[in-house]
């Protein structure tokens, strides 16, 4: 062997593989079934000889996979027979006694078993390598074959069943002192001492398992207690019912973390102090989960939290930081969020919890977005996403909210290629686990926002459906009315006035002017529907009715620092302006939007209202040019109308380009659809009121009509417009 002159052949080249093993069944089992077959078989051909056998005999339509384990009757006899009863009665109480651990060494059998020799015991036990595999190149650390564990387990159970739990507190015992505490809680768990499980789990850490460790390992040690186990123990409960809240199960949450409200005695190793921060943390993030933090008493109930963490407790100031940042962002106060999330930086770093300060930069950038600073929110975003991606998988639920508010900021900077990439899956995702109302909201407007331009009315219909349907199912009361606005300015944006007004009659769909003074929780309903309400006055052609929506709707969001939908007001008032006349009025106001907007490179707040922006911007740009005043502004106006212009061509390569409408053209027919006369289409696109007749009479040819009304309707069902 030394000199090369052998060839060995281990346990590794006489596995079968799944194709060896579907030779073997002869076309009996499918593909999964073969896989599966394999890997629990572990490719030991014995055992599949077994199987093929087993399944002659009890035919074609038995589940092989769920039947067949090392406690079949052949199976268990060929152990027995070949294996098990010829080694030597030290040989089986040690295999026997050892079999409830999934790894084994000479150690942890001695504490098991009460000898001192088993690190000799295994050491003899090499030719059963096919069965006893080891872990690591010194052999230290052993397995059983799957089946062979099962066929022990169950010789045990036969024999001592008493034993096991007694084994299983032994073997929660040594882990513990080794170092290798959730293998010492899957024992305790297994010997059903659950006062000892919750000793363990309160030294780990309890809930904070998923802020240090992730999802998984909170949910590892929580497998299989039975719900008595957490009404009797608070760090129990309060861990199941925050892994109920990651998994978006709120009712199940709830339900767990109130199971047990009557005084316990605690267990050892559980903080009085930590369980009573836990309670009151993990229940204020139920309610914000739950939509319950919708006024500013709320958040002034919240504050008094504070008081009751300790100064030191970096990591119960961190999450009570973005408590506060939830709450406030509740009731639109940007100012206290954005405080709070920077506080919660802090804490989180200080507290050396990667998923917690991911969450602070989830609070942050939401913030950033709404006060207008998207160049800041992307990169926030962004550094979320990296972390996630790195410190917890790539189908994380903290990678999902990432993607969801990021998603939102890029289609904001006209990036829907990038948005709609981010949508894809993570949506879903919060839909169904981690998410709270805000993240949610932000997901439907930009997902409806992205359909519409990327699959039509009908796929943005669909995107808002979901949202209906995740508001039925987690009890988000709050989150219909704000897709029934969403609902409202899809069909608006859409040029489909009738179905809006039908949308608006929903008794979802809210607008009292107002509102906001005395239930400030109602923000960004009431600004999505106040802009549809607005749109809905322009429509029935009352623009001073629409003002008035309009300016409620600026003094929210000067109240609420929100600066983005300051500028999404300005260019709304500046369209109203335009249609009334009242061009200089119309050009101030899309320059005060453009100093907002532009400055973050906003473009979809200008480019989703199409063609009527369109003929605003070319007057803009005129007056510029005229008074030759900001070379910064020409710029972006013109960036603007070069995107309007490759966007009507878009449009018209999905629904009227066989009509072979000109550019100018479709100006003349997007300023029809406003209802404006010919001499007020010449003066908004600068020509002669002849040109603008000799435009109609071409448009009316190619789209098969001879009315103005005609000619929009039929536009519009063609999508030009």
């Amino acid at each position: 062997k030394a000199q090369g002159q052998v060839q060995e052949l281990g346990v590794e080249h006489l596995r079968f593989t799944p194709d060896d093993a579907r030779e073997l069944f002869a076309g009996k089992l499918d593909m999964d079934a073969t896989h599966e077959l394999v890997s629990r078989t572990e490719g030991w051909g014995v055992a599949l000889q077994l199987a093929r056998l087993w399944l002659d005999g009890a035919g074609a339509s038995v589940d092989l996979n769920a039947s067949f384990s090392g406690r079949s009757a052949d199976l268990a006899d060929y152990l027995a027979e070949q294996v098990f009863n010829d080694l030597p009665p030290d040989a089986q109480q040690v295999l026997l006694e050892t079999a409830v651990c999934e790894r084994i060494n000479g150690d942890l059998a001695n504490a098991l078993t009460g000898r001192s020799d088993c690190w000799d015991i295994l050491g003899r036990l090499h030719r059963l390598n096919a069965l006893l595999l080891p872990l690591d190149d010194e052999r230290r650390w052993l397995r059983c074959h799957l089946l062979f564990r099962e066929f022990l387990l169950e010789t045990l159970s036969r024999r001592n069943g008493a034993r096991i739990p007694e084994l299983h507190l032994a073997a929660s015992r040594w882990f513990e002192e080794q170092g290798f505490p959730l293998e010492a809680v899957r024992h305790a768990r297994m010997s059903g001492d659950y006062a000892r499980v919750a000793g363990l789990v309160a030294r780990l850490g309890g809930w904070e398992l998923v802020l240090h460790g992730g999802i998984g390992v909170l949910r590892s040690v929580l497998r299989g207690l039975p719900m008595d186990a957490f009404r009797r123990d608070p760090t129990l409960r309060i861990a199941r019912a925050y892994l109920h809240i990651k998994d978006g199960e709120l009712p199940e949450a709830r339900a767990v973390f109130h199971c047990g409200d009557e005084p316990v005695e605690l267990a050892p190793g559980e903080d009085p102090y930590r369980v009573q921060r836990d309670l009151v943390v993990i229940g204020g993030i139920i309610d914000g989960y739950e939509d319950r933090w919708v006024g500013r008493a709320d958040l002034e109930r919240l504050r008094a939290i504070r008081d009751q963490i300790d100064p030191a407790d970096h990591l119960g100031l961190g999450c009570y930081w973005q408590i506060i940042c939830v709450a406030a962002l509740r009731i639109g106060d940007c100012a206290v969020v954005e405080e709070a999330a920077v506080n919660a930086v802090r804490e989180m770093r200080a507290a050396g919890s990667i998923l917690g300060l991911n969450y602070a930069y989830f609070h942050l950038g939401q913030v950033q977005i709404v006060t207008g600073r998207l160049r800041e929110a992307e990169a926030t975003l962004r550094e979320a996403l990296l972390t996630a991606e790195e410190n917890f998988g790539t189908d994380s639920g903290q990678k999902a909210i990432a993607e969801v508010l990021l998603a939102g900021a890029l289609y904001m900077t006209g990036d829907v290629k990038g948005a709609a990439r981010h949508l894809s899956g993570s949506l879903a995702h919060v839909e169904a686990h981690d998410s709270w109302f805000d993240i949610l909201a932000s997901g439907y407007e930009a997902a409806m926002a992205v359909a519409l331009l990327r699959e039509g009315p009908a796929g943005a219909l669909d995107q808002l459906e979901r949202g209906v349907e995740t508001a039925r199912r987690r009890g988000l009361s709050s989150l219909r009315p704000l897709i029934q606005a969403l609902r409202v300015i899809l069909h608006l944006r859409a040029g489909q006035p009738d179905h809006a007004a039908v949308a608006a009659r929903d008794p979802d769909f809210q607008f009292t002017p107002g509102a906001w003074r005395d239930d400030p929780g109602v923000w960004r309903i009431h600004h999505l529907s106040g802009l549809a309400r607005a749109g809905l006055h322009v429509v029935d052609g009352q623009p001073g009715e629409a003002l008035v929506v309009l300016d409620d709707l600026r003094q929210a969001a000067e109240a609420g620092g929100r600066a983005l939908h300051l500028a999404e007001i300005a260019i709304a008032e500046a369209l109203v302006y335009r249609l009334m006349g009242r061009h200089d009025a119309a050009l101030d106001r899309l320059g005060d939007a453009l100093v907002v907007g532009m400055g973050q490179g906003a473009v979809r707040l200008f480019l989703d209202h199409g063609q009527a922006m369109e003929g605003l911007l070319r007057q803009a740009l005129r007056r510029e040019r005229q008074e030759r005043v900001d070379s910064l502004m020409k710029t972006q106006i013109a960036r603007l109308l070069e995107e309007l212009r490759h966007e009507r061509v878009w449009t018209r390569s999905l629904g009227g380009a066989e009509h072979g409408m000109s550019a100018r053209e479709l100006e003349v027919l997007a300023e029809l659809a406003h209802g404006y006369s010919n001499k007020e289409i010449a003066r908004a696109l600068d020509m002669t009121e002849n040109t603008v007749k000799f435009h109609l009479k071409n448009i009316y040819a190619k789209l098969g009509v001879d009315k103005r009304g005609a000619a929009v309707a039929r536009a519009r069902e063609l999508m030009l417009i």
